[in-house]
């Protein structure tokens, strides 16, 4: 079987449909997908009532992707088999989404401050599927203005943490993630370890908390770290 369990739609910081997503998938030949979109599930029932409605040979996850509060790493949890109508999980979402829309503007002021010529109604344009927002939205809009060629250039020199227009967000603690993924009768698993750039925080995640699993295949690991965590 091929199997991808971790994609985003444009509910999030995707560039596909749920609807174009799935298309893709059955027609690169995958059996099985996630969509792990952040802080935001709606996407699911989306895909799932086109894989239905198009009689696609897919399996389709719920699934969803958590940033938490970690200092000076990026820890992202992964929730698989979850409930998408858990009360517990719908409650945290409307917060998170609605902090991410606050940062955005926030965002947005330091950027007019530093003399880029940006607006809010750009950014939500270009985001105009997205429940929930973030940093690419806004690199999109920069690159499409011209004043960076790519989005990971607008990031690096703009946008991450320690950059001039980096805006810090409301974040779940990992504790309350895996939480919030358990009562939703999920299971948790650490996304990409490969970019917290330190396997022994890595091993005191899996030990300090009830994490199920470790994201071992991901485009930015390299053959060695893919090897080490499994």
């Amino acid at each position: 079987m091929l199997i991808d369990l971790h994609m985003h739609t444009n509910y999030s910081d995707g560039t596909l449909s749920p609807e174009a997503l799935t298309e893709h998938a059955a027609a690169n030949g995958l059996d099985m997908i996630a969509i792990t979109d952040h802080d935001v599930v709606e996407a699911y029932e989306v895909a799932a009532a086109h894989i239905a409605a198009a009689a696609l040979p897919l399996t389709l996850i719920p699934a969803v992707e958590f940033n938490t509060d970690s200092p000076n790493r990026e820890v992202h949890i992964l929730g698989y088999f979850i409930d998408t109508k858990s009360p517990a999980m719908q409650q945290e979402m409307e917060i998170l989404q609605q902090a991410r829309s606050e940062r955005i503007e926030k965002i947005i002021f330091k950027l007019q401050a530093l003399s880029y010529e940006i607006t809010l109604p750009e950014v939500l344009e270009q985001a105009k599927y997205a429940l929930s927002l973030g940093r690419p939205h806004v690199a999109r809009v920069l690159v499409a203005k011209g004043h960076f060629t790519h989005n990971k250039q607008a990031s690096d020199h703009l946008l991450g943490r320690g950059r001039p227009g980096y805006v810090p967000h409301v974040k779940l603690s990992i504790a309350n993630a895996v939480d919030i993924i358990a009562q939703a009768g999920g299971i948790s698993v650490l996304a990409h370890p490969g970019l917290i750039k330190d396997d022994d925080y890595v091993e005191r995640l899996l030990t300090d908390y009830p994490i199920q699993g470790l994201e071992v295949y991901y485009p930015k690991h390299s053959i060695d770290q893919i090897q080490q965590y499994l």
